[in-house]
């Protein structure tokens, strides 16, 4: 766990990092080889936690919170926006209306 080692922060998201003082981080790519981190995350991941070429942290947890599940059956006979910014409108103006929580 991250509380076994002090010194060592954890944070639930990585703008935390961006008010750190020069110098009072780790480039983390000192220690770990950068092949090694490629292949354990995808980039989109490494950009959030690097800049300039500097790797300044790891994921150790990751959860999908977000997911947003639709009947299949439903969908395959229907006509539904193909983009997410043709789908945020309905959303905004249906799913409240509909007495239930989304994701449930």
């Amino acid at each position: 766990m991250v509380e076994d080692y002090p010194g060592a922060p954890s944070y639930p998201r990585t703008s935390p990092l961006r008010g750190w003082p020069p110098g009072h981080l780790v480039d983390l790519y000192d220690v770990v080889d950068e092949t090694v981190a490629s292949a354990a995350f995808c980039d989109y991941l490494l950009e959030l936690v690097s800049s300039d070429g500097h790797l300044w942290g790891v994921w150790y947890d990751l959860d999908a919170k977000s997911l947003m599940w639709y009947p299949a059956d439903d969908f395959a006979t229907a006509e539904y926006p193909e983009t997410w910014g043709a789908l945020r409108p309905g959303m905004s103006s249906t799913l409240p209306n509909t007495g239930t929580m989304t994701g449930c």
